[in-house]
């Protein structure tokens, strides 16, 4: 599964006088715009916040110190939870527990001396149901009319991104239509929670191919 990189530039300018013109680059591994975490219970799961920070000779994270995130969402909002961060490692990977159903916004910030040195956030980030779409023609995008979730909690994952549910859907071999929007939106109903599909199909193959060796 590829990681996507979000890339943030921001100025430091006035931060330290021999670093007027650092930035800061923050690769977010995760999480992705629109991504779902599968849930743990049927109320909550978890979310991984990943990545790392980098600075033109490592000299603009001296006096960065913690490393903090937050969810907002329109059911629950958490305060600020300090995450796992070494400057000299710049790299950071932490967990943020977080209820099922709906999207919520995630919010980065570093802090250090007292002040804010970058924030960013990510604004659509989910705990649900995953589904793992395997097959033929029909899981491959192969349909005649091309379709879309109605419900705007159903996404899809393929090629790196998620994204909104509408076919062709990402990861699958055809660009053609398909009947995951649909099944989307019946599990978004049936459940609550954002649904994230992941297409593998591929088209012309034989059942065979999909059952296991025996």
């Amino acid at each position: 599964m590829k990681s996507l990189l979000v890339v943030l530039f921001i100025s430091l300018a006035g931060f330290a006088p021999a670093q007027s013109n650092a930035v800061i680059a923050v690769a977010l591994i995760s999480p992705a715009d629109f991504q779902v975490f599968q849930r743990q219970t049927a109320a909550s799961g978890k979310v991984i916040v990943a990545g790392t920070l980098e600075a033109p000779g490592h000299a603009a994270l001296t006096n960065a110190d913690t490393l903090e995130a937050r969810l907002v969402g329109d059911a629950a909002t958490n305060g600020w939870i300090a995450l796992p961060f070494d400057n000299r490692v710049r790299g950071f990977r932490g967990e943020l527990a977080c209820p099922a159903g709906g999207w919520f916004r995630l919010d980065l910030r570093l802090t250090g001396g007292g002040k804010t040195i970058f924030a960013t956030s990510v604004e659509h980030v989910g705990v649900g149901e995953i589904f793992l779409v395997a097959g033929q023609s029909n899981s491959a995008n192969h349909g005649e009319e091309k379709q879309s979730a109605k419900n705007p909690l159903v996404v899809a994952f393929g090629s790196g991104t998620w994204q909104p549910a509408r076919d062709p859907e990402p990861g699958a071999s055809g660009k053609g239509g398909s009947f995951l929007p649909a099944f989307g939106d019946a599990m978004a109903e049936k459940f609550k929670v954002p649904v994230g599909l992941v297409p593998l199909g591929v088209g012309s193959t034989s059942v065979r191919e999909w059952l296991p060796r025996g």
